[in-house]
């Protein structure tokens, strides 16, 4: 989340500087907005084709209308390079020569998607790279060719490493088994899934049964980190 949180800052530091900035995305609609959502108020220009694919293309308004009459909205594309190729034309063709940003972050999203559906190294996440080298290699010179004799600073960055996930977790089944939750639809222990992260809920509030929970958390191969709300100096209601 940290690069997100820099991109945010940079439109506001930038545009008080006298300076401007320009993010365009081919990964989700969340982070297209997430880079700098403060462009819908004029801080810079937010571009993603699928904000409302044909009618909103970015941020602010103007910007978007230009954008949809002259390049429509993405093709519909399972494996995502065709989203990138769209938005990597709008930042060619249109952004850096009309727009003229000081700073463009380009959020290439098909590697990641290729990644999480077929693995590192597959055929598809290897034609995700492969395009993405390409048009990046194009943006680069659409670039110098725009400001010849002038540096220009490249900076490429991941937001992540990755791995496959090898193994799931049934975690209501595991926490049933070990009798700390009735049955699936009980509400003595909510567990909402995030993927990476589990929250768990306990409406009660019952220290006893939070920490019988955390207990058996921490005896789990599948957990890491461990966080409880309350107790002293930050460090959490239960122990370890």
């Amino acid at each position: 989340a940290l690069d997100r949180h820099l991109a945010v800052a940079s439109g506001e530091v930038l545009q008080r500087g006298g300076r401007s900035l320009v993010t365009v995305s081919s990964g989700t609609t969340g982070n297209g907005f997430l880079l700098n959502p403060q462009a819908r108020h004029g801080s810079g220009v937010g571009v993603h084709g699928l904000f409302d694919p044909g009618r909103t293309a970015a941020f602010p308004a103007n910007i978007s209308d230009a954008i949809v009459r002259r390049f429509g909205a993405p093709p519909a594309d399972p494996d995502d390079i065709g989203q990138l190729e769209w938005t990597d034309t709008v930042l060619r063709d249109y952004v850096l020569p009309e727009l003229r940003p000081d700073v463009v972050i380009d959020w290439m999203g098909p590697l990641d998607a290729a990644q999480h559906d077929h693995g590192v190294s597959s055929p598809e996440a290897k034609r995700a790279l492969a395009a993405i080298d390409k048009s990046l290699a194009r943006t680069i010179a659409a670039i110098e060719a725009l400001t010849p004799g002038r540096r220009i600073d490249v900076v490429i960055t991941s937001d992540h490493g990755f791995a496959q996930h090898t193994a799931g977790v049934d975690i209501v089944d595991a926490l049933i088994g070990a009798g700390l939750k009735a049955n699936a639809q009980s509400t003595d222990v909510i567990v909402a899934s995030q993927s990476q992260s589990i929250l768990f809920y306990v409406p009660t509030h019952d220290l006893r049964v939070v920490t019988e929970l955390v207990r058996f958390l921490q005896r789990q191969p599948w957990i890491d980190v461990v966080f409880t709300r309350g107790g002293k100096d930050g460090q959490g209601s239960v122990p370890g």
